[in-house]
């Protein structure tokens, strides 16, 4: 009976100082997966708008059902649109589950306050004076009350 009263000790012991071991790695994950999300937005988008600039008429991005072209000479709004819809229908998820009830990527949306894991995508209004492009913004951690704090954010020239 003492070796029983022991064995649970022990595993008790190990229970409390690993439990918070693992929602600290598991955080962690979760901030290096939504990390490698923003990554791979980022450069599917800069290569996509790469091959405009080289020539290209149009894109092809993921619609509901199809693959759909999209103009390389539409507005940076309806690009950051297009890209938005190409990301939810390649069925991209947030790394932190769900979230609020927004798609994990979201377009032409001024929005600063995401919910971790989330994504959006803003296009420049036509002859706005610093220029076309397509920001990417991130929330790789915090809270969704933290609207500055715990975010990626970069700016895809449209050349």
């Amino acid at each position: 009976m003492i070796e029983l009263l022991v064995v649970v000790a022990i595993i008790g012991i190990l229970a409390a100082v690993g439990i918070p071991i693992f929602q600290g790695m598991l955080e962690t994950s979760k901030e290096n997966a939504t990390l490698v999300k923003h990554q791979n937005i980022r450069d599917f988008i800069s290569a996509n708008l790469m091959r405009c600039s080289t020539g290209a008429q149009s894109m092809k991005l993921q619609g509901r059902t199809a693959q759909v072209s999209v103009s390389c000479s539409d507005t940076p709004q309806n690009l950051a649109t297009a890209f938005a819809r190409h990301f939810k229908y390649t069925d991209m998820k947030n790394p932190y589950g769900y979230q609020g009830g927004w798609a994990p990527v979201s377009g032409h949306t001024t929005a600063e306050c995401l919910w971790p894991g989330d994504t959006t995508l803003w296009g420049s209004p036509p002859n706005w004076g610093p220029g076309k492009f397509v920001r990417v913004t991130t929330k790789i951690k915090g809270s969704s009350n933290d609207c500055k704090d715990g975010r990626e954010q970069i700016y895809i020239p449209i050349e």
